[in-house]
């Protein structure tokens, strides 16, 4: 059989993928994707030794990811996004040495980031958001310096922090943690050339880097959700960012828009309430002085009627 590529997507196919597939050696590409495909995925597809594109998302498969895959040694993309696979991802698919695009998101895979996608050294495009992997980011994946379309970790149940290892990847445009339960502060991104970043949604904390402010501005529901994280509105930043985002201003930084100190305005404030209780004090003794003065004429006016009536 001489097919080398079959692109039948968006073509309301429905049905298991057919394992006779497998007779077609020369295909180099595959795209079934966004129709109706059921079932799972083949393992018979490992036979296609020369496959570089193997295109499934936006399906309805289910089931684990075949390790017979890794035998197609000359992967090139892999997509098998929006689909309802589970498992974790098999050791096996390290034999995947050249692959530059690896998209297995929105599924439901489990087992936590492996440690060996950190020898697919070629990634341009790691898209993982979107499953139930858990566990930590992997300092590892710091070895994938050829990452630059994007990073997706997003909605995984990720926990632990940031691994500094992640300023590594110094070619990244794109990040997205969002959505999980990850901690301390973000330092280590203003190492990251981005030019797109989602760290909505997670327990991160402290300050948003200066260079990482530019974002506030074109996209900032991309920091929601994290209670601890602030910003500084210093004039010196030359923004008011309290204006563009939901971030909290720093406790420390705080100033109003003529730049006066927190110091000066506590202390006005605090001037103000003693000025506000002095004259409630002197009020109060004017009131007092007032009625003691009224009872004593009084007092004096009283006594002499009596007198004069008993007089009388």
């Amino acid at each position: 059989m001489n097919l080398k590529y079959l692109h039948i997507s968006k073509n309301n196919i429905s049905g298991p993928i057919p394992p006779s597939l497998e007779n077609y050696t020369n295909l180099a590409a595959i795209n079934m994707s966004m129709n109706k495909l059921t079932r799972l995925i083949p393992f018979a597809l490992g036979k296609l030794a020369n496959l570089t594109i193997l295109d499934l998302s936006h399906n309805n498969l289910e089931g684990p990811l075949p390790p017979q895959l890794s035998n197609c040694t000359k992967m090139d993309h892999f997509d098998v996004g929006f689909n309802s696979l589970n498992g974790s991802f098999p050791l096996s698919l390290r034999n995947w040495t050249g692959i530059t695009t690896l998209i297995l998101r929105e599924n439901h895979f489990t087992g936590g980031i492996p440690s060996f996608f950190s020898e697919l050294s070629k990634l341009r495009e790691l898209q993982l958001g979107g499953n139930l992997i858990g566990g930590t980011i992997p300092p590892l994946l710091g070895k994938l310096q050829k990452l630059f379309y994007g990073l997706n970790l997003s909605s995984n149940g990720l926990t632990g922090v940031l691994p500094l290892e992640l300023g590594q990847l110094q070619e990244l445009q794109s990040l997205d943690i969002s959505l999980n339960n990850l901690t301390e502060n973000i330092d280590v991104l203003t190492q990251l050339p981005l030019i797109e970043i989602n760290i909505s949604y997670n327990f991160l904390y402290g300050l948003v880097p200066i260079s990482l402010c530019k974002f506030l501005d074109s996209s900032s529901s991309s920091f929601l959700g994290n209670p601890h994280l602030n910003v500084s509105c210093s004039p010196s930043s030359g923004l008011d960012w309290t204006n563009t985002c939901n971030l909290k201003p720093c406790p420390y930084q705080l100033t109003d828009h003529k730049g006066i100190s927190a110091l000066v305005i506590l202390m006005i404030d605090l001037g103000s309430s003693l000025f506000v209780s002095a004259m409630l004090v002197a009020l109060l003794l004017m009131y007092l002085r007032k009625k003691e003065m009224k009872n004593y004429v009084y007092g004096e006016r009283g006594a002499g009627r009596i007198n004069f009536l008993y007089k009388e």
